[in-house]
């Protein structure tokens, strides 16, 4: 979840934790998050916490791709006139047209079509 929707959702995790109880925060901007996050997967799993299938699992596997997606993002080279994309299939990094159509591009990577714009959406 992002900052703000932490901050302001009634039903975050946050905002679930009582008042005397430890919290630690990861930024998705840190190296070490998401293997963290996949720790914490895999030991909630082990401790039949929560089954593979569940939501807080399936969420936390999607802000393992978003993260790491935007976190090799900002490694990419820019491109004048093009966005920063992310294939949806092999999740590979780069440089679109900003154009209606580039999002259904075949990917350099896999070739599959399909692509998203990651969310800072900047033109370089």
């Amino acid at each position: 979840m992002r900052k703000h929707e932490e901050l302001t959702n009634p039903s975050s995790c946050m905002n679930r934790a009582r008042d005397d109880e430890w919290t630690f925060v990861l930024l998705g901007r840190d190296a070490a998050a998401p293997a963290a996050v996949r720790a914490w997967i895999e030991e909630r799993v082990r401790l039949g916490k929560n089954r593979r299938d569940d939501a807080q699992i399936l969420e936390a596997e999607r802000w393992i791709v978003t993260v790491t997606a935007e976190q090799l993002a900002a490694k990419v080279v820019a491109v004048p006139g093009h966005r920063k994309t992310v294939c949806k299939e092999c999740h590979g990094l780069g440089y679109l047209e900003d154009t209606p159509s580039s999002p259904d591009e075949p990917c350099c990577n896999c070739g599959s079509t399909g692509h998203v714009w990651l969310p800072d959406g900047t033109t370089a």
